[in-house]
């Protein structure tokens, strides 16, 4: 049987996003597959531009009290322009490339029975081609346990095997043997400007900001080595590996970049090259993780390289997108989606790539992934290849606790810490209380609002959401511990900010002042003029309720629901505005009536409430629901969803509406308009959310746990009408095996990893071997003990 967790292409990668990514949560290789020059890009998840800030911020307050009196006069455009003179503050920093390892074999660049391919399941990137009778292999990957990039080259006849290394990098760069090894050393830009700012001086202090290093090591070979002071060659061998080590001179977000980056490459080589078995310990290391979930849908083409797979989403019939997905005003269902019945594992191998990168972008002790992972080749990355925090980042972490890789949130955990230390002194640039931060971070979490247009930087919400995931990592893990010494402070510092930030409004409630809905902007109904800022914007309502609703929970679980903190957010939570549907049937992006400027934009922040949020349900609050369908409905038949994280996003509300046929039409969508060669999300240009986000969509259609009970099989699609599924995880702390036929569950088997009493949810009535009780539609209670499980028949 074919392994189905692989992707694999018959030639080389023509341009950086057809490359295969590797990595270990630190370092990260772009492996292009080249016949004789092979390139890895590289990258370390430290090396950024700028430094750690002063933490000094203008009093806000004035200006801030300015600002709430032209909107509440309904001065949209007087608002907008006075917070765009007068809130600003600085941009943050870039995540940029490290350098390239260059592999250049002595042979020509003719190749027979030529594949690269990257094995999900080891996390091993393989090349292997005939030159002149010889077979060539190089298998790259990047090591947890020993924290080093591996190469094992290999010829199948004696002494066939000769090839340079080099390195090289952007930056100012020095190259030098030190002990038989490659040594490269450089050094970060203090500042990059964004990439969509037109600057002629866009990096300032060249060589003056983090220093980088990267050293590489031949060993375990059985040829001849020599060097020319900025090359090492190795000739007349069968086999050999090269060990790369990568390090910067970060410490801390809050310090300045001191440590010693040689040093480091230094010290994790020679203990990596002390250790044996490297790529088995990597592989156990890695299936560790990566085990733990499997998913399968059937006919699937793994016989096909995978851009042919790809390729085949154009080819079938243009009413995969043109018609499946073509909307009018008054449809509220989208036409029955045709794909090829013979691959449907592709989108189960979308999902498997999406965990794949978690854990390739994100391990404990790491940095949190970014716009692009940890994977760039860019000395100025599309919008900075930053921490996006009003909706890219948070995707990013969507698919972590649901498809079974909870440990992998660590690092977003600690960005959040981080955020905190920042977020408290801009809290009090607004006169307010806790912590707050806006629509972009970088690694050294700075909370403050940037420059720019106010639809994207008067937003200062993103702490609210980025809360809520450790509320989440303590309802899949119910770690008390990490509950009120994580959790706890972060939500708490959040919900005090926006308790400060509420203003009471003519109507009675309490509301946001100033407010944007993420990126987009409505029409002026004085003067015809596109704007961002105005008041409650149900965005804002939405994720404080979430905020709120998670605040009272934590404290009840941790025995603190009678604080005052508590009972101020009970206090208040009344007073927020409920979700409002306008004339159209559509869940009101803003509070007021004003025109959309943009009716198919690609941010859907509105419809928060329903995903990533849990106010709205189909059977809970049904017309919310079907105003969220409405809105689905307008954005796509207006081109809306058009990027990869959008479509994800998308196919994420619907899976959450039920609707698994759909669901199915927007991944659809995303693989063949979002999606490189290398399975990598393109916005495009490059972002890896889509990557992320479709794989949390995907687990929605089969697992919902978000309400008061677990739902087996909530809006498992047509097409999927035979299948299983092992390893999913639940709010409440269980995993979730099942497998069904003909569309019905035919088993599903529920384990605890703590003690814990959950109801479970079927459309087809299950049972017990031993138990009379039924599960179905109305629900079953049961209570388990940890490593205890349940077995679901019809």
């Amino acid at each position: 049987m074919m392994n189905r967790n692989r992707l694999w292409y018959r030639q080389p990668a023509q341009a950086w996003v057809e490359a295969l990514p590797i990595g270990n949560g630190r370092t990260g290789g772009m492996v292009f597959g080249h016949i004789t020059a092979e390139k890895i890009a590289l990258n370390d998840d430290t090396f950024w531009s700028g430094a750690p800030r002063d933490g000094n911020h203008p009093d806000h307050q004035a200006h801030l009290a300015h600002i709430r009196t032209l909107l509440s006069n309904g001065e949209y455009r007087a608002a907008e322009i006075y917070t765009e003179t007068h809130m600003i503050e600085s941009w943050t920093q870039s995540y940029l490339p490290l350098g390239d390892l260059i592999i250049t074999h002595h042979h020509d660049d003719s190749a027979n029975d030529y594949m690269r391919e990257l094995d999900l399941t080891t996390a091993t990137s393989t090349t292997h081609y005939i030159n002149n009778g010889v077979r060539y292999q190089r298998r790259a990957y990047v090591s947890a346990p020993d924290q080093a990039l591996f190469v094992e080259l290999n010829a199948d006849q004696y002494g066939k095997l000769t090839f340079s290394v080099a390195l090289q990098s952007h930056y100012t760069t020095a190259t030098q043997m030190v002990a038989g090894r490659l040594l490269l050393t450089n050094a970060a830009p203090l500042h990059v400007e964004p990439s969509y700012v037109n600057d002629p001086q866009p990096e300032r202090g060249l060589g003056q900001g983090m220093r980088g290093a990267i050293l590489v090591a031949i060993a375990q070979h059985d040829g001849v080595v020599s060097d020319d002071g900025h090359t090492l060659t190795l000739r007349d061998a069968t086999h050999a590996t090269l060990v790369v080590t990568t390090a910067t001179s970060f410490e801390r977000f809050d310090k300045p970049a001191t440590a010693d980056a040689v040093a480091h490459v230094q010290q994790t080589m020679d203990v990596a090259c002390a250790q044996h078995h490297h790529w088995e310990r990597h592989v156990a290391d890695h299936q560790t993780l990566f085990q733990r979930m499997t998913l399968d849908l059937g006919n699937s083409r793994d016989d096909l390289p995978t851009d042919v797979r790809l390729q085949r989403l154009h080819s079938q019939s243009d009413t995969l997108v043109d018609e499946t997905l073509r909307y009018h005003a008054h449809d509220a269902q989208l036409a029955p989606v045709e794909v090829p019945t013979d691959d449907l594992g592709l989108l189960a191998l979308l999902l498997q790539m999406g965990r794949y990168l978690i854990i390739a972008g994100s391990r404990p002790g790491t940095q949190a992934t970014n716009l692009q992972g940890i994977w760039n080749d860019n000395r100025r990355p599309a919008w900075s290849s930053n921490y996006t925090i009003n909706i890219n980042t948070q995707m990013n972490y969507w698919a972590v606790q649901t498809t079974n890789l909870a440990e992998c949130q660590g690092p977003l955990h600690d960005l959040v810490a981080n955020l905190m230390v920042d977020g408290q002194r801009v809290a009090a640039s607004y006169g307010c209380r806790g912590w707050t931060s806006h629509h972009n971070t970088d690694i050294w979490a700075p909370a403050n609002p940037v420059k720019g247009r106010a639809l994207w930087f008067m937003w200062p919400f993103s702490a609210a959401w980025l809360s809520t995931h450790l509320w989440e990592h303590v309802q899949f893990g119910g770690d008390r511990d990490f509950a009120r010494q994580q959790a706890l402070p972060a939500l708490r510092g959040a919900a005090e900010f926006c308790l400060d930030w509420l203003q009471p409004q003519p109507d009675g409630t309490l509301g946001t002042n100033p407010s944007t809905s993420p990126e987009n902007v409505f029409i002026v109904p004085a003067d015809g003029q596109p704007c961002g800022l105005t008041i409650s914007s149900e965005s804002d309502m939405a994720m404080i309720r979430h905020l709120f609703d998670a605040c009272i929970k934590l404290a009840t679980m941790l025995g603190e629901q009678d604080a005052a903190w508590v009972n101020a957010i009970h206090q208040a939570l009344p007073l927020l505005p409920a979700p409002l549907i306008d004339s159209a049937g559509r869940l009101k992006e803003w509070r007021h009536d004003l025109p959309e400027a943009e009716l198919g934009h690609r941010h859907i922040s509105h419809l928060y409430g329903i995903y990533p949020g849990d106010q709205i349900t189909p059977a809970g609050t049904p017309q919310l629901a079907e105003a969220v369908r409405a809105s689905l409905a307008t954005r796509l038949a207006h081109g809306g969803g058009h990027t990869g994280w959008s479509a994800a996003w998308v196919a994420a509300c619907y899976a959450r509406l039920h609707d698994g046929d759909t669901t199915v039409a927007v991944l659809y969508r995303l693989l063949r308009d979002s999606t490189y060669p290398s399975l990598l999300g393109a916005h495009p240009p490059f972002q890896i959310d889509g990557s992320y986000g479709a794989p949390a969509a995907i687990a929605e259609l089969l697992l919902q746990s978000h309400t008061d009970a677990i739902d087996l099989l909530p809006a498992l699609p047509a097409m999927w009408a035979d299948g299983s599924v092992h390893g999913l995880c639940a709010r409440g702390g269980v995993v979730v095996d099942m497998t069904w036929q003909a569309g019905a569950l035919t088993q599903a088997t529920i384990t605890a990893r703590r003690a814990t009493t959950i109801t479970i949810r079927s459309h087809t009535a299950l049972r017990t071997a031993n138990q009379a009780t039924s599960c179905n539609t109305s629900g079953w209670n049961v209570t388990l003990n940890a490593g205890e499980s349940v077995i679901l028949h019809p």
